[in-house]
């Protein structure tokens, strides 16, 4: 397996079972704007660096669907106080 950074198009997991015939397995977009770079791995994540200086994990257990675990999609959190009188 190999994961190729796509710039602005970010990630392609590539199935090289076979070297002469390289498959794609699937595709990830990290961020909607910004390039991805150099990829590292540890087991079953990928460390991609994001643009100048950020960084996103991508779990790849299963390279067909591979999920991004970090950043997370921000969430509206709803909070609310008890009126102090």
């Amino acid at each position: 397996m190999a994961v190729v950074s796509n710039g602005t198009a970010g990630i392609q997991v590539v199935d090289l079972a076979d070297p002469g015939k390289p498959r794609e397995w699937s595709g990830l977009k990290i961020h909607r704007n910004y390039p991805t770079g150099r990829v590292s791995f540890d087991g079953a994540y990928a460390f991609v660096a994001v643009d100048l200086a950020g960084m996103a994990v991508v779990d790849l257990s299963d390279p067909a669907l591979p999920e991004l675990v970090f950043p997370r999609q921000k969430r509206k959190l709803k909070i609310s106080f008890p009126q102090v009188d």
